[in-house]
């Protein structure tokens, strides 16, 4: 068992660094200006060794340079065409077009450098030479339509002109340098070219659409609409096209919510509140309800004049709402239930601390509820499942409180969880810490809470908008703080 659970850790390390890696492959590119050079010189090196058989031919440098002119000419005018074509397309914008030219151009290399290779090593004629090259603008037109079909938000036309743009201006370079030689027979070096890209576009297509129906039989929808709203929501923070799709897909649910707030005795005046909902931050970046944490809290500062945390109730991602618009219909439901809050209450109890097999839980009654804590640490701490609240619920309601906020603490993290019984574990030391709170004699209770917006943390570190919040707790003499992360 230690064995295995040693290569599952090593795996999951590994899973890890390939996650970074591809995505920094994937989905970050260098600077304009970098790409920009990158693009000129591939096309330079590419447009040389594309002369180079004239040059044997001829014995003369000229075609290498003009070849190498035209070449660049070809691939500029074919990255202005991609960037004017799909002007506004949140993804494909002018640096991630010059990123596709170059992506084209590296899958055009091995023709042409087949070509500058083949004259001098086998002696192959400039007419058997186009004829490669017309393979290889062929082969980069698939190339290219898997990249704008995948990524692209234009329309079939736009995309199907920008699939064709630099594989047929590079060609048409090609022949226009033989042509400035006399090396160029009208029509006879049309028919091979032009039968090439007419049978590599049919094979593309039949491709891209036996892709599209593995989607079609599945969710209904095209496969590459998925991976489209995936990059754009990844890429560009475009999340539309995603959220769109997770609402076609989405299931309607009862989702439970609870407002806790402490409140001045004097003047009634708020002074803290937690507000759970039994609904998962997620799945990533801004989809969904990925931000709900620091919308919520927001929405309810500025209705409650106070500081607000929002902890991470017991849920897992097939709690996860489908948009924006989802959230905000929660977050209004959730300030209009505001307004009905029962009477205040002023005693509790200190807080317990109890620990099980790897699972620990803290209680302390808050008038009558039970405000629970429940963590995995130093282990790691993943979603814990719904039915631990059920049956924590079920025992506070039976001890006679009128309810319990269970937190799942999600506060640490060292390699892959151990999921054997999450239920049975948590649900375990958790009932025994509320069996042993409600057994505590009750106090008044102190209570301050303040929300810190770290500057030196940013989102890419991990703080999330609504900062760090602190709740703290005073209770026969023990002060206790319970610290929020809007990760």
């Amino acid at each position: 068992m230690r064995q295995g659970r040693g290569l599952e850790e090593e795996l999951h390390k590994k899973m890890d660094r390939l996650i970074d890696a591809y995505s920094e492959t994937l989905f970050r590119l260098p600077s304009t200006a970098r790409l920009l050079l990158y693009f000129l010189l591939a096309s330079a090196l590419l447009g040389a060794l594309g002369g180079v058989p004239l040059t044997l031919a001829l014995s003369s440098t000229l075609p290498i340079l003009s070849s190498l002119l035209l070449a660049i000419a070809a691939s500029s005018l074919a990255w202005a065409l991609d960037t004017t074509i799909l002007k506004g397309d949140p993804v494909l914008n002018a640096r991630r077009c010059l990123g596709a030219e170059i992506f084209s151009l590296i899958t055009l290399a091995p023709a042409v450098l087949a070509s500058a290779l083949l004259r001098p090593l086998a002696g192959l004629g400039l007419h058997a030479i186009l004829n490669i090259m017309a393979v290889g603008s062929a082969i980069a037109i698939s190339a290219r339509a898997f990249i704008f079909t995948s990524a692209s938000l234009a329309s079939r036309a736009r995309c199907a002109a920008c699939t064709l743009s630099q594989p047929i201006l590079w060609l048409a370079s090609a022949q226009a340098n033989y042509w400035l030689y006399g090396h160029l027979s009208w029509p006879e070096n049309l028919y091979f070219p032009l039968l090439a890209l007419a049978l590599i576009s049919l094979a593309t297509a039949a491709f891209l659409l036996a892709i599209r129906s593995i989607g079609m039989r599945a969710f209904g929808t095209s496969s590459f609409r998925l991976v489209r709203a995936f990059t754009a929501s990844w890429v560009a923070d475009y999340n539309r096209p995603l959220e769109d799709f997770l609402d076609e897909i989405g299931t309607e649910a009862d989702i439970s919510a609870s407002l806790l707030t402490f409140v001045e005795p004097s003047s009634g005046r708020p002074i803290g509140a937690l507000a759970m909902v039994g609904v998962h931050p997620g799945p990533f970046r801004y989809v969904g309800s990925s931000s709900l944490p620091s919308l919520l809290k927001e929405a309810l500062e500025d209705y409650l004049s106070c500081p607000v945390a929002v902890p991470h109730a017991l849920s897992g991602h097939e709690l996860n709402l489908t948009s924006r618009a989802e959230c905000e219909k929660l977050v209004q439901a959730l300030i209009s239930a505001s307004k009905e809050l029962s009477e205040p209450y002023n005693d509790g109890t200190i807080m317990v601390r109890l620990k099980g097999e790897k699972a620990s839980a803290t209680c302390q009654l808050l008038g009558p509820v039970a405000f629970i804590t429940l963590t995995a640490a130093p282990d790691t701490m993943e979603d814990l499942p719904p039915e631990v609240e059920e049956l924590v619920l079920k025992r506070a309601l039976d001890l006679g409180l009128s309810g319990a906020l269970v937190v799942d603490a999600h506060n640490s993290t060292d390699g892959p969880p151990d999921r054997r019984d999450l239920v049975g574990r948590f649900s375990s030391v958790a009932i025994r810490a509320l069996e042993e709170a409600i057994s505590l004699p009750r106090s008044g209770l102190k209570v301050g809470m303040a929300t810190v917006l770290p500057a030196e943390f940013s989102i890419q570190d991990g703080m999330g908008p609504g900062g760090i919040t602190v709740l703290a707790v005073e209770a026969s003499g023990q002060r206790v703080a319970y610290v929020f992360f809007d990760g």
